[in-house]
């Protein structure tokens, strides 16, 4: 049910799986991070699936993960799980949901699944009905991490951020079977590569390498600093708009109008000023805009919002939600033939006399460009340049522009929809505990309109 609505926000309460009341293709994006496997017992509501139509269901005894059990067969389907004898880091039982005797359904919490197979099973449920609602040009972001078998991530580990403490109420002797104590489980790349089964294109496998991660206790291993971001999209042809980096040598643009005169001058420049530490190789881009954005990112984690003693332990920061929003999510959109707005660049630039400038005195322009940005970032600012963009691509309708969609199917806190208000994008989220839809709600209510949506 729809929980609040604003002009350029709804939020439901419920689960993920009622994506399936949304109609087809009428989002222009997905951002999500859906809850870690073994990590975290959010304490919501346990839902029923794989149920088979008009089974009555007839639930075992519910799987207890304590200290003083063993795992038995559970399904032949789903394999073996054992307990070892080790100490917990948290106390108390965790319950991990029943099976039907009947239809072999599962009632539990999405990320409490008693193996790895069932929660990515679940995962692609809910992913193939985002797929349905995207539009042929979406894309879809997805946030997540690993889990060790038999240790979680160990009681301090950031997870999702640094609020994010590891396996709270989750035992840390889970070892899943086919796997070595202490090892990785390979969620991450077990979930790629069933979305790309399901017919996913993955474009990028992006690092979220944190610049101030949680320290941990461990000594026979590094420190995990960074967790995947997965970019994929369902078909070939699909919205993207570039998003840009300050080069390091924005005089060493490529240029195949250069001349041979002109890229000597570039090298002696680059020597003498880099004291010979650059060859006077070129590269690709425009010395206004930058160089194409890389996929390993660098961005600190923050203290997640709380609200009413409600604290959610999931978010990630808006950083990291930013800049998907911005490449996947069109801006405007035709409210006649659907189609993208593109902003129109302007490549180079002129001298004062209107004559275009050689590749040399472009690189210097450059230079000091990259300085004013510089000095703009140390102040937490953004450096603009309105020469940098000149328009906009227009279909020719004439039927006026609406703001793209953003959906986030466990929006928690509302950190998606907090950013796709701010930059201007309608957004759809869901979340399954009414607490953390009150505190989205607050946190959306006071995030004014855009001037060009007001």
């Amino acid at each position: 049910m729809i929980f609040y609505q604003e002009p350029i926000a709804t939020l439901y309460c419920g689960h993920a799986l009622d994506l399936k009341e949304l109609p087809a293709e009428s989002v222009d994006m997905c951002i999500c991070s859906p809850p870690y496997w073994g990590l975290r017992s959010y304490k919501t509501e346990p839902m029923i699936w794989d149920s088979k139509d008009g089974c009555v269901h007839e639930w075992g005894d519910e799987i207890e993960a304590s200290s003083k059990s063993n795992w038995n067969t559970l399904k032949p389907t789903y394999g073996t799980m054992h307990v070892s004898t080790g100490k917990w880091d948290t106390a108390g039982k965790v319950k991990q949901g029943s099976f039907c005797s009947l239809c072999n359904a599962w009632r539990g919490e999405l990320g409490l699944e008693p193996t790895i197979e069932l929660y990515i099973k679940h995962l692609i449920q809910i992913f193939n009905e985002v797929k349905r609602v995207l539009k042929k040009t979406g894309t879809c972001w997805v946030n997540i991490d690993d889990s060790y078998a038999g240790g979680g991530r160990g009681f301090g580990y950031g997870g999702k951020q640094d609020t994010n403490r590891g396996c709270e109420d989750m035992p840390h002797s889970i070892i899943p079977s086919g796997i070595p104590p202490k090892s990785l489980c390979l969620i991450p790349s077990r979930f790629a590569l069933a979305m790309v089964e399901s017919g996913w294109i993955l474009r990028n496998d992006i690092v979220w390498h944190k610049g101030n991660p949680m320290p941990e206790s461990v000594k026979d291993r590094f420190t995990g600093s960074w967790e995947h971001l997965f970019f994929f999209v369902k078909s070939k042809r699909y919205f993207f708009e570039q998003q840009f980096e300050p080069m390091a040598y924005p005089e060493r643009v490529f240029n195949p109008d250069t001349s041979a005169h002109a890229t000597a001058q570039l090298r002696e420049e680059g020597n003498r000023t880099t004291g010979g530490l650059h060859d006077g190789r070129t590269q690709y881009g425009d010395p206004l805009l930058g160089r194409n954005k890389r996929d390993v990112w660098e961005i600190g984690t923050v203290p997640s919002p709380a609200h009413q003693g409600v604290r959610n332990f999931a978010t990630f920061p808006e950083k990291l939600c930013e800049t998907p929003i911005l490449a996947g999510c069109p801006s405007q959109i035709c409210k006649k033939c659907g189609k993208a707005r593109e902003k129109i660049y302007r490549k180079g630039f002129t001298d004062h006399n209107g004559d275009t400038e050689t590749s040399y005195e472009k690189g210097m322009a450059a230079n000091r460009l990259a300085l004013l940005r510089q000095a703009a970032r140390g102040k937490g600012e953004e450096y603009t340049n309105d020469m940098e963009v000149v328009g906009y691509t227009d279909c020719g309708c004439n039927a006026g522009f609406e703001p793209g969609v953003v959906l986030d199917p466990f929006c928690g806190s509302g950190t998606t929809l907090a950013v796709a208000k701010k930059r201007g994008r309608k957004s759809i989220g869901i979340d399954i505990s009414p607490d953390y839809c009150k505190l989205t709600v607050k946190r959306i209510q006071g995030i004014p309109l855009p001037m060009e949506l007001a």
